[in-house]
């Protein structure tokens, strides 16, 4: 599979706004739980915000709008191991939220002591306490971005960074119900500090088998410090995994000298072509790129969209 990389652009102004209902540490990623099953409002997303030390959910109602519902009163030590005094909070970088089916919605959540931790809604349960971490006893690092992906009915892919910056992947199915067990660290180009985790995930077909597509930066650390080329150490790589193939981690090349901490969004079109576009360090440009599953694609999009 080749990457086809376009030349860089000056980065234009934008003005954007926002809304404050509440003091949050943390806003995390929106759920999509389809509470309606059907009708003319299919998807009715729960968004998700850390508190100093509990979690707050929000639900669009039917006419659009934003109402909060009660406090969870989910503290780290509800949904997982007691923490130390003094780490009795949840880390401000990692949350996360996925709907696997209609009606359900699973929420992951990074505690200060590395344990990463879930809590969920279906139609049975609403947000249960438990004892247990996702990880088992394993810890993430401090300041981890979490990923978690539903690319089939009823299988969660959950991904963060652990302790040795390594990515870290686990994965839940009703056939495979041991958050503990099913976990892996893979090897490959480390994770620089602040990266984000991006990822795209297709389900498999009868002629295309399903894939997971993970993205982040990573610092290639055989360039010294004071080289003058050290900023175009930090580089874009792929995890790529296929229901027909282990993981596969590399850079993308071409996709160098890009900002750590701000830097990737990816999505995957309808006929399996995935758009990156990334930052530079400087922030001063974006560059396009795109994956073809056949290999290199015919020209890159017009820019004007």
């Amino acid at each position: 599979m080749r990457t086809s990389v376009c030349e860089r652009k000056r980065l234009r102004s934008m003005s954007s706004h926002s809304s404050v209902a509440r003091k949050l540490s943390h806003i995390a990623v929106v759920g999509v739980a389809d509470r309606t099953g059907g009708g003319p409002h299919p998807s009715l997303p729960a968004t998700f915000a850390k508190g100093e030390r509990g979690v707050l959910p929000d639900q669009r109602a039917a006419d659009g709008t934003l109402t909060p519902l009660a406090d969870l009163v989910l503290s780290p030590a509800a949904i997982g191991p007691a923490p130390a005094p003094e780490l009795d909070g949840y880390d401000p970088a990692g949350a996360a939220a996925v709907s696997r089916r209609t009606d359900h919605c699973d929420l992951f959540v990074l505690g200060q002591d590395g344990f990463l931790r879930t809590a969920w809604l279906n139609p049975q349960e609403r947000f249960p306490q438990h004892p247990w971490a996702v990880g088992g006893a394993k810890r993430c690092r401090r300041g981890s971005p979490v990923l978690v992906l539903s690319r089939e009915l009823d299988q969660i892919d959950a991904f963060a960074v652990g302790e040795d910056h390594k990515l870290v992947t686990q994965w839940w199915s009703p056939i495979a119900l041991d958050w503990a067990t099913n976990h892996r660290s893979l090897e490959g180009p480390l994770i620089a500090g602040g990266s984000p985790l991006v990822g795209v995930a297709h389900p498999g077909t009868p002629d295309v088998p399903g894939g997971l597509d993970i993205f982040y930066i990573s610092m290639d650390y055989s360039i010294p410090l004071s080289s003058p080329q050290w900023n175009a150490g930090l580089r874009v790589v792929q995890a790529r995994w296929a229901q027909d193939q282990d993981w596969h981690l590399a850079p993308i090349d071409g996709l160098n000298g890009v900002a750590a901490v701000s830097g990737i969004a990816a999505v995957r079109d309808t006929v399996g072509t995935i758009h990156l576009v990334v930052q530079s360090r400087d922030r001063a440009s974006t560059s396009y790129a795109r994956q073809t599953p056949g290999g290199l694609g015919k020209s890159p999009p017009d820019r004007a969209r």
